[in-house]
């Protein structure tokens, strides 16, 4: 894991050994932020826990340090991606394997303390084969189920009362996986949404497609580089992003393009 400063993209160290040792990551997956504590959390799927990392102590000595264990997680239903809120509610994508190679995806709050998942999306629209994403928002107490096979978004509050469907023009063909429509969210400033869309012609998405909350089309914009993942950077006002193309890593920042 490494760990940069979010100004001017400083390399400020590394941390987190793969293997199987008590300290070590066996299958090191999703991390999340607790800016209050200063702390991220690491979901190792692999011992079914979630590791809490000290950022200033990481930094201060990353050969020696030992995280601590944060939550242990459930093999019949866990969060695979979320937002930290609070230990009593993280927000985000869980899973509930069905069989080999195969399982049930759902948005979900999760209380970290007593383990309960709570699906929100229980009135999103009923979708053989469900493949989705997920994006939230604390700020705006919102959560979207973004369908990968499916040009279908759901926006749902915190409660599980859905706001809105966003059918894209390809809804009423349905899914077949055999065509991707979305790859991740965001939510951010001024009540937009963003997804990073498929434009048939990489293996990435190459589009950014601008939403206000409550699912009004804004613009789309051509980003010319193939999109793995991208974030939000509140603080300086910018999207940061992942890249399978010639560069790695990049940033955008957002003036007045929304």
């Amino acid at each position: 894991i490494h760990i940069f400063d979010n100004r001017n993209f400083e390399y400020l160290g590394s941390i987190g050994d793969r293997g199987e040792g008590p300290t070590e990551l066996a299958n090191p997956g999703h991390i999340a932020t607790d800016t209050n504590a200063g702390k991220f959390y690491v979901t190792d799927i692999g011992k079914m826990k979630i590791f809490s990392f000290d950022i200033d102590s990481v930094l201060k000595d990353p050969i020696n340090y030992v995280p601590g264990t944060k939550a242990r997680i459930n093999a019949e239903n866990f969060p695979t991606e979320y937002e930290y809120v609070s230990d009593s509610l993280c927000i985000g994508r869980s899973i509930a394997p069905i069989g080999v190679g195969d399982y049930t995806p759902s948005v979900s709050k999760w209380n970290m303390i007593t383990g309960k998942i709570t699906p929100l999306s229980a009135k999103a629209p009923k979708i053989d084969q469900k493949r989705v994403v997920c994006a939230s928002s604390a700020k705006y107490s919102l959560a979207a189920e973004i369908y990968s096979f499916y040009d279908l978004i759901s926006i749902f509050d915190f409660e599980g009362n859905l706001k809105c469907n966003i059918h894209g023009p390809e809804w009423g063909n349905r899914g077949s996986k055999k065509k991707q429509y979305y790859s991740w969210g965001i939510f951010c400033r001024d009540n937009k949404f963003i997804v990073s869309h498929f434009d048939d012609k990489t293996d990435y998405p190459t589009q950014l497609i601008i939403f206000d909350i409550n699912g009004n089309y804004i613009k789309t914009l051509e980003i010319g580089y193939m999109i793995q993942h991208f974030c939000y950077d509140e603080e300086n006002d910018r999207l940061i992003f992942a890249f399978d193309d010639d560069i790695q890593f990049g940033y955008l920042n957002l003036n007045n393009m929304l």
